[in-house]
């Protein structure tokens, strides 16, 4: 046995047989024949060391680490500067020399080997080796010329540098002393020690042992020599063999399997490569922690049940979450032995919780009792092995499994003294001890993920829950009150903008203001082609008296079914001068679905021209003006104005968007609300008479108008460009280049075409994105393209935009900004109540801006609003269904949907609509239909199908029925055919469970593309041999292969000794084998 573990090889029991395992070649066939013939005394052997404690090792060799050092020292190699691991405190030494206590400290360290013991690498992993007292560092600081303020600094200075100066592991004891000579000859010991050598508990321990070494030196330095934490740690390797761990294991896996990716408060920044942290302290008065004490007394529970259900409540409220995962430290001190040992003894947990259906405060404090309950046979199961086993997807800086942390400190009164930390290990850590009958403590956060008034909040709103919990445990967590009379305040009256006068003239109206003013001025430019203002003024004259000569006039609706021309633009203005509502309709969108937007919006007439006339079989009553064919009559009628006036509050267009029934609606914008918006958006982003506005965007989606109104109200020009050019990235950006654009408005879709069609940009260039969330990223890209970003948000029926914000550099959440003028943006709950600041609610949106409801759909427009609960008259508020949170710097953040609705490249698709078009082939029995994402921001229509009995179609079959019905921006582009649907408990479609089909999800994994000669192929066999694996795709990300973060280092150093490059083991986490090999390929040069 001691052959086969100093050859690095394990052995253990398995049932009624053995296990072997080692390196290839370490164990000789000579080796495994003697283990054979003395097997039975080998399993005798090994069954006594599983009941017996700790062997003392001799520590003159190498030694191992436990479970929890080899992660810490993993994270340490992985990023050599962290010093989140660090733990500092002071401890005030009365009546004790500088002399005594270094003396007594080389006693202690002598004493408790872990103290002087740094960690190598060796190819077999990590080990650890002694090394001799006099390595431990003790210096002395002389504070004693210092007065107490002078001196409370100076010792804060010193906490500040010794919490933030890095533990070179493998070279220098993880612990040093600094020790104070203070004023009146008063004495204070600064003990600066990494948690891979020491817990909370054994400070206590290293206190006492100080003490004592004080006492009596001779008598410390003489005692007999007991297990140190080395020889727990070998202990814990034969006891915790993963062989012997394999039911704990399931459990886990079966227990936190489908657990949700993050669990954690929504983010104030982009997390920063480099984590960085800090905290914020608290303190409750003792009426308070003596009533809460007491309660959990009551209940039969632990103080720190009350604390797990209060980070669950929080969790839940802030994030909308149901299922809440929180990380829970354990101690593992097991044995009666180990209780006097440096070092730590520390496991971590997770905790799952289902907070669904809205429990009650009692239902909770229920839950995270039992969760503990049944993890506690499991706790012993390192935190390492259980990532290891359900191999969550990583992310470089956050936590993986959980992110947020509830510690409850329950040392001994020996270690009073505050502990200070080098950062933030997970993204929260809620840190509670009781000390003088008081509950108090900190949560240490990431700093750069966390402001810290969001922090600050978050301990205001725990301690709200609490006492919730005391009064009244009954309480639902929906109606638990959470908004502080300051939030009350704030989202009532200095979030809410003042209402302005603006031009209120509707949009043709101002149109033909400014082709007065500038008549010469370019309007648009297209193909070659220039038209002046007043030449379109002129064109929409006539074109309007037509249309009033064929009875076209106010309360009518008219279809545009034209190519992206002058005469769409002419028409558009056209159409509004005559009072009637203008229609788009993409001569692109199927037949079908055209005729039934003509046909439900009572369109009295839709106007064609040049590639579009004939296109539509019209409905009967529906007539077609062909503007080619007629015009010859048209431009023979006056150019001058039409003689009446347009009623503001009148429909100015009608705008159709997807239907979550099957069928789409269509909304219906007043003339006032687009004065306001194109007011709004001449202030902000801006747009003068000098620009030149490119545009792109299709005249069915709403934010056209941005690119085909809003420039003719400032004396700006229009390059009406292609549908062909619009929607190929080289053809677009040369376009830009050649037009001299100097506004341009696109989708995030839309900017990454055009960046990757090589497009460089300008700095006079204004940059306007929407209709579907802007990635930090992305935003990275275009801010080093143009000048300006300005990032808008807004539906359909809220007029295009109601919010935007500038965009600028740095680290800070991309936000969508403050209300437009005019319009009010309030967060609200399930019940209709304003939601507390940094917590998240459904955005709903009032002012002038509001549609004037769906077209014969009054039931549907009624449930789409609610009345605003700060307005005295309730006035109309518009649910997004879209849900964001409020900064506590006033700016608007969007974190996703609460319905199935989605934005694909700026346009807005309901996937019932999808689905239910799915529904209606005979040889689907069921469907659904999702948004996942490849990568790189690409989002991606995923339709998932069960099949009749004895049918079956191919996925080009399933598109082309779609095709009939649906555009082509809402066909899916992956088509998977499953069994059956995967369904949660209740019987609800478990959408979580589908198969990610671009991560090698769905029915067995795809086809390994082979790696290319050369570095592909030598990194291939570098990940082949590393994880025993046979093939390695290019495409193939290490950790989907079963890596895990110690052979990371491992096959970086293999990188390095066999390529001669240096490669950074954090990109394996996230890169496929042909990315790795790119970057290594171009640092060659």
């Amino acid at each position: 046995m001691e052959e086969v573990r100093a050859r690095g090889g394990r052995i253990a029991l398995a049932g009624e047989n053995l296990r072997l395992s080692g390196h290839v070649g370490s164990l000789s066939e000579e080796l495994r024949r003697k283990i054979l013939d003395h097997k039975s005394q080998i399993m005798a052997l090994l069954r006594e060391e599983e009941n017996k404690g700790a062997t003392i090792l001799p520590k003159d060799g190498p030694l191992p680490l436990s479970h929890f050092q080899e992660r810490l020292w993993i994270i340490q190699q992985l990023d050599p500067s962290a010093t989140e691991y660090n733990l500092v405190t002071v401890w005030p030494m009365e009546h004790t020399s500088a002399e005594a206590l270094e003396a007594a400290l080389r006693n202690v360290v002598t004493r408790h080997s872990i103290l002087r013991t740094v960690f190598r690498e060796t190819p077999t992993g990590p080990e650890s080796e002694v090394l001799e007292p006099d390595h431990v560092s003790i210096v002395d600081v002389d504070l004693s010329d210092l007065n107490e303020t002078q001196s409370k600094q100076a010792l804060a200075e010193l906490v500040d540098r010794e919490t933030h100066l890095v533990f070179e592991l493998d070279k220098a004891p993880p612990a040093r002393f600094v020790i104070l000579n203070l004023a009146n000859g008063d004495t204070a010991l600064l003990v600066a020690v990494h948690h891979i050598a020491i817990d909370h508990w054994s400070l206590s321990i290293l206190r006492r042992e100080l003490t004592a070494a004080l006492s009596d030196p001779a008598a410390y330095a003489t005692q007999a020599a007991v297990p140190e934490y080395a020889d727990y740690a070998g202990w814990q390797r034969r006891r915790l063999d993963p062989t012997r761990l394999s039911e704990h294991l399931d459990w886990w896996e079966q227990k936190l399997g489908g657990h949700p990716e993050m669990c954690t408060f929504h983010a104030d920044l982009v997390p920063g490569l480099e984590p960085e942290g800090t905290s914020r302290s608290f303190i409750w008065d003792k009426d308070f922690s003596d009533r809460l004490q007491a309660f959990a007394n009551d209940r039969n529970i632990s103080l720190y049940i009350c604390l797990l259900a209060a980070a669950s409540i929080a969790l839940q409220r802030h994030t909308g979450l149901e299922d809440i995962v929180l990380g829970s430290p354990v101690a593992l001190r097991e044995r009666a032995e180990f209780e006097r040992i440096i070092g730590p003894f520390v496991n971590t947990q997770v905790l799952r919780m289902d907070l669904s259906s809205n429990p009650s405060v009692a239902d909770v404090l229920e839950t995270c009792r039992t969760s503990m309950l049944d993890t506690f046979p499991h706790s012993h199961v390192p935190f390492e092995m259980v990532v290891d086993r359900l191999q969550p997807v990583r992310s470089l800086n956050r936590s993986p499994l959980f992110q947020f942390a509830v510690v409850l400190q329950n040392a001994d009164d020996a270690q009073v003294e505050p502990i200070f930390g080098g950062g933030a290990i997970h993204d929260m850590t809620w840190i509670v001890r009781t000390s003088g009958g008081q509950i108090m403590g900190a949560i240490e956060y990431r700093s750069d993920i966390y402001l810290g008034d969001t922090v600050e909040r978050l301990i205001e709103r725990l301690e709200l829950i609490l006492r919730c919990m005391l009064v009244h445990p009954e309480t639902k967590l929906a109606d638990i009150r959470l908004l502080s009379e300051n939030d009350q305040r704030i989202l009532s009256s200095e979030l809410i903008p003042a209402k302005v006068e603006c031009d209120a003239v509707p949009y043709p109206v101002q149109f033909s203001r400014m082709a007065e003013q500038v008549p010469n001025s370019t309007a648009v430019r297209h193909e070659g082609e220039t038209v002046s203002y007043a030449k379109l003024a002129a064109r929409a004259n006539r074109i309007a008296r037509h249309l009033s000569s064929l009875g076209i006039g106010p309360g009518q609706v008219v279809g545009l079914c034209l190519e992206r021309t002058p005469d769409l633009i002419a028409s558009i203005i056209a159409v509004q001068k005559t009072g009637a509502a203008h229609l788009p309709l993409d001569p692109g969108f199927p037949e079908e679905r055209l005729n039934y937007i003509i046909s439900d919006s009572k369109a009295t007439a839709v106007l064609t021209g040049e590639g579009t006339a004939g296109y539509l079989a019209l409905p009967d009553g529906v007539t077609e003006i062909n503007l080619q064919s007629d015009t010859q009559v048209i431009d023979t009628l006056s150019p001058d104005d039409l003689d009446h006036d347009i009623d503001p509050d009148s429909r100015a267009h009608l705008i159709y968007t997807s239907g979550s029934t099957g069928r789409p609606k269509g909304v219906q914008i007043t003339h006032r609300a687009m004065s306001n918006l194109l007011a709004a958006l001449r202030d902000e982003p801006g747009m003068g008479p000098d620009d030149i506005v490119a545009a792109t965007t299709t005249a069915s989606f709403d934010i056209a108008a941005v690119e085909l109104q809003l420039p003719l109200t400032v004396g700006a020009t229009i390059e009406l460009l292609s549908r062909e050019v619009a929607t190929n990235g080289e053809e677009l950006a040369a376009a830009l280049v050649a037009c001299g654009a100097t506004v341009v408005q696109a989708t995030p879709s839309a900017w990454r075409l055009l960046i990757e069609g090589g497009w460089e940009g300008g700095q006079d260039i204004l940059a306007i994105t929407g209709g579907e969330p802007l990635t930090h990223d992305l935003a990275d890209d275009l801010l080093e393209r143009v000048g300006r970003l300005w990032n808008g948000f807004g539906p359909s029926e809220t007029t295009i935009y109601s919010t935007g914000s500038w965009i600028t550099p740095g680290r800070d959440a991309i936000s969508i900004g403050r209300p437009l003028r005019n319009t009010q943006v309030l967060l609200l709950d399930d019940t209709g109540a304003l939601v507390p600041i940094g917590m998240q609610g459904e955005i709903c949106i009032g002012g002038a801006g509001v549609f004037k409801g769906y077209v014969g759909k009054p039931e549907q427009t009624e449930k789409s609003l609610v009345p605003d609960p700060i307005s005295p008259q309730n006035e109309p508020l518009y649910r997004t269904g879209d849900i964001g949170r409020w900064a506590p710097d006033g700016q608007l953040y969007h974190l996703g949907r609460r319905d199935n609705q989605v934005k694909i490249r700026g346009v807005r698709i309901e996937l019932g609509e999808i689905e239910a078009s799915l529904l209606a082939s005979p040889q689907i029995r069921q469907a659904a239909v999702l948004v996942q994402d490849p990568g790189q921001g690409d989002l991606r229509l995923v339709a998932y199908l069960v099949f009749e009995d004895g049918e079956e179609l191919t996925a080009s079959e399933v598109r082309r029925n779609l095709r009939a019905t649906l555009p082509r921006y809402m066909i899916p582009s992956v088509i998977m055919e499953l069994p059956k649907l995967p369904m949660t408990p209740g019987g609800k479609l478990d959408r979580r469970s589908l198969p990610a089909p671009f991560k090698g999800g769905g029915v067995g994994r795809p086809v390994a593309v082979p790696p290319r000669p050369g570095m592909e192929r030598a990194l291939a066999d570098i990940w082949a041999d590393v994880l025993q694996v046979e093939d390695v795709g290019a495409d193939d990300n290490f950790f989907e292969l079963g890596g895990h973060s110690l052979i990371t280092l491992r096959v970086a150093k293999r990188v390095r000794s066999e390529l001669g490059l240096a490669l950074d083991p954090r990109l394996l986490f996230f890169k496929s084998l042909r990315q790795i090999a790119l970057e290594l390929t171009q640092r060659l040069g």
